[in-house]
């Protein structure tokens, strides 16, 4: 399910006045009145007056982003390739707070290469052993235990606990530390996983772009059956003008067998106009050689009005 973030197309750390200008500029983009009413435009326009709602207040967003890390980090738990190398995780992340002396769940997302849920998991299980200080919402983490007392920490709570692979990657942080570099987890974990690959959620310009190309598709195929409907027409020189319609006959006689039907106003294809002259209801008038629907006879051409083109 997409954030009210993605909803308007900015980041999280965005200030309120770029949100701001993003939802004034999807507002005039996909206001209803500007998009003939269209039913997609008004869902669109909707999803983003309510995220505007949230975000664009500082109150609101506070505790909405409150609600959205307690999401992602659940999402995160509940995840099988997060939580089956996480005490891997735990024990390189402590030997990194050991070495650095400074505690940031960004720091572990740049050195481990893993997602805002997982380092933040990390650091509610470090403040959980009592290895940092809780969180106060001013003053930052701190380091409560030494070496031994993390050893010890970790060594109780963590079944398999491998003090060589502690030691380890305690040493190749300090390494690091010393040469000024990042700090990494060298010891992969012992049942390595497979990591997907997070789609980002389609944008609402990504959604606009589709509807505006299907709705194109549509009138494309309306055009091309006009089209073919004109097509069709200019094949045809006349129209039947009879209120009930007319037979297509075998011979020009009205007394001669049907071949087929056809309504009033329907078009008709003039083939021959040399048929016999005969009286019918007072009018007289030549029978015509006709073609209806790939059917061809005769009918009498008191009930046809020709179109002024010539007749072959």
């Amino acid at each position: 399910m997409k954030t009210y973030y993605e909803t308007l197309g900015v980041s999280e750390e965005a200030s309120q006045d770029e949100i701001k200008q993003a939802y004034r500029k999807l507002a005039i983009k996909l206001h209803p009145d500007k998009n003939s009413n269209d039913t997609f435009f008004d869902q669109l326009f909707k999803s983003i007056n309510e995220a505007y709602e949230v975000i664009g207040d500082e109150k609101k967003r506070a505790a909405y982003n409150h609600t959205l890390r307690a999401t992602k980090r659940g999402k995160t738990q509940n995840s099988p390739f997060e939580t089956e190398d996480f005490d891997f995780l735990l024990v390189n992340a402590t030997c990194l707070i050991l070495v650095t002396r400074q505690v940031s769940s960004t720091g572990l997302q740049r050195n481990f290469k893993i997602g805002y849920g997982r380092a933040g998991r990390i650091i509610d299980q470090l403040e959980h052993l009592g290895i940092i200080s809780p969180f106060d919402g001013h003053a930052p983490r701190k380091l409560l235990v030494s070496y031994d007392g993390a050893l010890e920490l970790l060594r109780k709570n963590i079944p398999g606990f491998s003090l060589p692979v502690f030691q380890s990657q305690f040493k190749s942080n300090q390494a690091a530390f010393k040469a000024n570099a990042s700090p990494v987890a060298t010891t992969p974990p012992a049942s390595p996983t497979i990591r997907k690959k997070n789609r980002k959620p389609a944008s609402v310009w990504a959604k606009v772009t589709c509807w505006k190309w299907v709705k194109r598709f549509f009138l494309f195929a309306n055009l091309l059956l006009v089209s073919i409907y004109f097509f069709r027409e200019s094949l045809t020189n006349a129209k039947i003008t009879a209120t009930k319609g007319l037979k297509i006959r075998e011979t020009p006689h009205v007394d001669a067998v049907p071949i087929t039907g056809v309504p009033n106003n329907q078009r008709v294809e003039i083939l021959r106009t040399d048929g016999p002259l005969e009286k019918i209801e007072g009018r007289k008038d030549n029978w015509y050689y006709i073609r209806y629907k790939n059917k061809e006879g005769w009918a009498w051409g008191g009930f046809i009005k020709r179109d002024s083109k010539e007749i072959r």
